[in-house]
């Protein structure tokens, strides 16, 4: 332990490693994620708004629950294990997209896809926390989050935009991504965990009350008592749950707003690349500013672009609301992951992160729930006004509940 330093200058090899790591993992969903709903009507006669949204509940639910159990297997095995499991459990999946028979393989196939997103991201977050030491952690977090999502981002587009059969681009797409990502986690990839001891000689001890806590009190301090912890981690299920909306609901309202298909893709394109690229900004803000003015600044901007789209009618405007949702959605993303470190003992941080990730990404599932009931009870524009006015309560909890961190 006497030559390890922490800081992203000094682990620069290991943490841009991670980094591409966490592209890859990026990018094996995104080839999916485009063209999801029409593959699957074509090959199986499902509605493409039906296969989204079991889609978006098979993958959520998967990645969730994913995120929980990495953070608890983190402790017990070490990170690289998690991530080396993350990749093992994608290997099936370039077989399943391409050659499946039926739509029942398909859905498995999804709930492979999230448990690899959830055991690999969730393992690159906390081996690049482990690098990067107190001082950095938020530049890491925003370029890790940063390279994911303009992965995926990319990937999607890509898939999109390809003529061929689309059988042989996701079977080899996915292959490549896969044997790209275990294969560098297996032969090139450190344990980081001895970095976390490193910092933990510096940090406040545990009580003996909070070293002796069980898995079941810790997910009940982080979820709902710990008045800072749980309000991150509420505003972190709100953040997806909105996500998880526009993600099925905004290509429906910009076309009964009369939007072109090209019109549409600027629009729908605009939002998540703002939020990639937002947060290698973002992040470093991070180490410089309150956590909680960033969470309570972003959510708020949130809240307003969503109500925006439901008053938008042209172009300009629909692409001003989709800027400023993609720029809300940076100032979060790296912010919650930098909050829950500062919050979380240094023996314990992989847990409480697994534990915020597990809420963040249950919003996925919730979102595609209570989008469908609030459209199927009192129309779209409902889901548009009813996930606005939750996004603002949670940037309201944050303000008043959450410390100054």
């Amino acid at each position: 332990m006497e030559n390890l330093k922490l800081g992203l200058r000094v682990n620069a090899y290991q943490f841009a490693l991670l980094v591409l790591i966490n592209a890859l993992v990026g990018a094996l969903l995104g080839l999916e994620r485009s063209v999801f709903g029409s593959y699957v009507e074509a090959c199986f006669g499902i509605a493409a708004e039906e296969a989204l949204f079991y889609f978006i509940m098979a993958f959520g639910l998967a990645k969730a629950t994913a995120n929980y159990f990495a953070g608890l297997l983190m402790q017990l095995w070490g990170r690289k294990r998690v991530l080396l499991l993350g990749w093992a459990l994608a290997l099936p999946i370039p077989f399943l997209f391409a050659f499946s028979p039926s739509w029942e393989l398909i859905i498995f196939a999804n709930l492979l896809l999230g448990a690899n997103q959830g055991f690999a991201w969730s393992s690159t977050v906390v081996m690049k926390i482990d690098l990067a030491g107190a001082k950095d952690r938020g530049l890491a977090m925003g370029i890790n989050e940063s390279a994911g999502y303009m992965a995926l981002a990319l990937s999607a587009y890509a898939t999109a935009a390809y003529l061929g059969p689309l059988n042989d681009l996701l079977f080899w797409g996915a292959l490549v991504f896969v044997l790209l990502g275990l294969g560098l986690s297996a032969f090139f990839v450190r344990e980081t965990a001895a970095y976390a001891l490193l910092e933990q000689t510096t940090s406040p001890k545990l009580s003996g009350e909070e070293e002796a806590a069980s898995a079941w009190a810790t997910f009940k301090k982080v979820s709902f008592l710990e008045t800072s912890l749980s309000s991150v981690t509420f505003a972190g299920w709100v953040n997806n749950l909105n996500d998880g909306m526009i993600w099925g609901l905004l290509p429906i309202l910009l076309l009964e707003r009369d939007l072109l298909f090209h019109e549409i893709g600027w629009v729908t394109a605009l939002y998540p690349a703002v939020w990639g690229l937002g947060q290698l900004a973002t992040g470093k803000l991070a180490d410089k500013m309150p956590t909680k003015e960033l969470i309570r600044r972003g959510m708020y901007m949130q809240a307003f672009a969503i109500l925006g789209f439901a008053y938008s009618s042209d172009l300009l405007s629909f692409m001003l609301s989709s800027f400023f949702l993609g720029l809300g959605t940076a100032l979060v993303y790296p912010s919650f992951l930098v909050a829950i470190s500062r919050l979380s003992p240094v023996e314990k941080r992989a847990e409480y992160i697994g534990i915020f990730r597990l809420w963040r990404d249950l919003g996925y599932l919730f979102g595609a729930l209570f989008s469908a009931l609030l459209w199927y009870f009192f129309g779209l524009m409902a889901c548009f006004y009813g996930i606005a006015a939750l996004t603002f309560f949670a940037a309201l909890i944050v303000q008043i509940r959450m410390r100054r961190i």
